[in-house]
């Protein structure tokens, strides 16, 4: 099995850094900042604030997440309630990542999770054909081998033939465009002590869509 191995990697198959994925873990919590929408998103839905939990390898070279990397998000409700998900790597039709190394900051990792319509939907208490196509995003930056929460961070929902007739339709992104997000996450240490949000300030950084 050992000579197997070490033939594909000979002949390319599979590489050395395959088989060496640094584990990473990222915690972020915190509340929901405005995107200067009349109504937020999270004061038509309730929502509170939030946590998630990154946890990931990847492989520079080839710019992808090890199979086993996971996001897990919960978002509090105001009637003491909560909504729990988790996306996993291992199916990329569900999480992908742009990973890139930016010299003399370190390696910025944003990835996109397609949250399943009929579980977001319990959410926002609607149907699932009425959401569109919500899509989760995250970021995280790795410098001198430590890992820390990137600045982009919330969801966007791609619009779809349901939701022009939905509530939904106002928080709709028509460019299917990560930097357009309608729930910007905002981490607790980031807002201003005995500041309130406010809409002129920025809290996150659009960052390029996916480089193939």
């Amino acid at each position: 099995m050992l000579r197997l191995i070490l033939a594909f990697v000979a002949a390319g198959v599979l590489s050395p850094s395959a088989w060496a994925s640094t584990r990473y873990t990222v915690s972020d919590k915190g509340l929901f900042a405005p995107t200067g929408r009349s109504v937020e998103f999270s004061d038509r839905f309730g929502w509170v604030s939030y946590e998630a939990k990154f946890k990931f390898g990847i492989d520079v070279n080839a710019r992808s997440l090890s199979p086993d990397s996971t996001l897990d998000l919960t978002v509090r409700r105001t009637d003491g309630t909560s909504w729990s998900y988790r996306c996993k790597a291992r199916d990329p039709r569900e999480m992908r990542a742009n990973i890139n190394s930016i010299y003399g900051r370190g390696t910025l990792v944003v990835v996109e999770c397609r949250v399943r319509a009929d579980k977001f939907a319990s959410a926002v208490g609607l149907d699932g054909d009425m959401v569109g196509s919500p899509t989760l995003v995250f970021s995280a930056w790795l410098r001198d081998g430590k890992v820390e929460t990137g600045s982009q961070k919330g969801f966007y929902f791609l619009n779809s033939a349901q939701i022009g007739s939905s509530v939904m339709a106002q928080y709709a992104t028509e460019n299917d465009d990560p930097s357009e997000l309608a729930v910007i996450f905002s981490t607790e240490q980031d807002i201003p002590a005995g500041e309130g949000m406010s809409a002129s300030r920025y809290y996150y950084q659009p960052t390029a869509r996916f480089v193939p």
